[in-house]
């Protein structure tokens, strides 16, 4: 091979080390991007969901459900009312 031959093998292969250099560094800083992102719709779903479980369990509190029964007219059914199903 001739040192011209040798010296534009190099050369290629510089600039081909350099591109993939640079492609790995834009595909990590995407990924982190992404990940950064993806975090942030967790943490916002996290704070969702336990809003949600406060309030279905201020729903659920026996005193809520003995207003909410009050409120509608609602009373305890007597013994006789209860059929038990086997």
């Amino acid at each position: 091979m001739k040192k011209k031959d040798k010296r534009v093998l190099i050369l290629i292969l510089l600039l081909v080390s350099i591109f993939i250099y640079l492609w790995e560094n834009r595909t990590a800083q995407m990924m982190k991007y992404r990940v950064t992102e993806l975090q942030n719709q967790y943490d916002k779903m996290v704070s969702e969901n336990d809003a949600l479980r406060y309030v279905i369990n201020f729903i659920l509190s026996a005193d809520n459900l003995n207003k909410i029964a009050k409120d509608n007219k609602l009373s305890s059914p007597d013994s006789s009312s209860i059929v038990e199903i086997d």
